[in-house]
C-alpha cells in the first residue's frame, strides 16, 4: 500500500508539473494519480483524472499498455459513478413551505433549492439565507450515499406595537363632534346676539330663551371638546403595548 501511495504521489507530481513523458507514461501517471485520489476519498478529482486519461488518445508509437490504461480508466469511471455520493438540497420555512429565493451554500459552493450536488465523502455545512434570516445544518456523506438534506428558515419575527384603542377613537370622535357643535352653536349665538341687542331690554321672552339656549349649547359643546380632547390625549399616551408575530416577506426582503 505504501508503494502504491508513493507511486501515486510521484504520478500526481508528474501530472502537476507537466514533465516531458511518453504517451504511455502520461496515461499511467493519470491512472496512478486517479487511483491514489480515489483511495484517499477525493472522488471528484479522481473522476477528472480518469476522464482525462480516457479522453486523451495514445500516440501512434505508444506501446500496447496505453490502450489498456485507457480502457481501465473507463471502467474506473463507471465505478466512481456508483461511488460518488450526492446531496439534494431543500430549503423550507417554519411552515414547511419551500423557499426558492433562498441563497444556499454547501461550504463555499453556491447551490439552489432542489439541486442535486455530487460531493466527495465527508462532512459538510449547508447554509441558507433569506429575508435577513439564516440557518445552517451539518451533514455527512459516505461513499455511494444519496441524501436529501433539508434546512429550515424561521421566517417569523416578533413585533411590538402600540395600536390606537377603540376608546381613543371614540373620544376623538366625541371631541370632533364637540368642535362642530361649538362652530354651529357659536355662530348662531353671535347672530342672535346682534338681534337681541337691538331690542334689549324689551325683547320678547321667546327670543331671550332661544338666545340663552344657544349659548348654553355652545358652552356644553366647548366642555365636550375639552373633556373629550383630554381623554383622547390621555388614552393615546397610555395605550398598552401589544406583541404580535408576523412573517417576513422573503420576496421583498422585509
Amino acid at each position: 500500500m505504501k508503494k502504491l501511495g508513493l507511486g501515486a504521489a510521484l504520478a500526481t507530481l508528474l501530472v502537476a508539473t507537466g514533465a516531458r513523458a511518453s504517451s504511455t507514461e502520461e496515461h499511467r501517471a493519470l491512472m496512478l494519480a486517479g487511483q491514489f485520489l480515489q483511495h484517499d476519498g477525493k472522488l471528484l478529482r479522481a473522476q477528472e483524472l480518469f476522464q482525462e486519461a480516457q479522453a486523451q488518445p495514445c500516440d501512434a508509437d505508444a506501446d500496447a499498455e496505453c490502450p489498456e490504461i485507457r480502457a481501465y480508466c473507463g471502467r474506473k469511471l463507471q465505478d466512481l459513478v456508483r461511488e460518488l455520493p450526492s446531496a439534494r438540497v431543500h430549503v423550507v420555512d417554519d411552515r414547511g413551505t419551500p423557499v426558492a429565493s433562498a441563497i444556499t451554500r454547501i461550504g463555499s459552493v453556491l447551490v439552489h433549492d432542489g439541486d442535486t450536488v455530487s460531493l466527495d465523502p465527508g462532512r459538510y455545512l449547508l447554509q441558507a439565507e433569506a429575508g435577513g434570516r439564516s440557518a445552517s445544518r451539518s451533514f455527512e456523506l459516505h461513499r455511494s450515499e444519496h441524501a436529501d438534506v433539508e434546512v429550515t428558515l424561521d421566517l417569523r419575527r416578533t413585533v411590538t406595537a402600540r395600536p390606537v384603542t377603540w376608546l381613543t377613537w371614540s373620544l376623538g370622535a366625541a371631541a370632533g363632534a364637540g368642535l362642530l357643535g361649538v362652530a354651529g352653536f357659536g355662530t348662531a349665538t353671535v347672530a342672535q346676539q346682534g338681534s337681541f341687542a337691538s331690542c334689549s331690554p324689551t325683547c320678547a321672552w321667546s327670543k331671550r330663551s332661544t338666545y340663552e339656549t344657544t349659548m348654553y349649547a355652545t358652552d356644553v359643546s366647548l366642555a365636550v371638546v375639552v373633556v373629550a380632547g383630554i381623554g383622547t390625549l390621555v388614552s393615546f399616551l397610555a395605550r398598552p403595548s401589544v406583541v404580535r408575530t408576523e412573517r417576513i416577506d422573503v420576496a421583498r426582503g422585509r
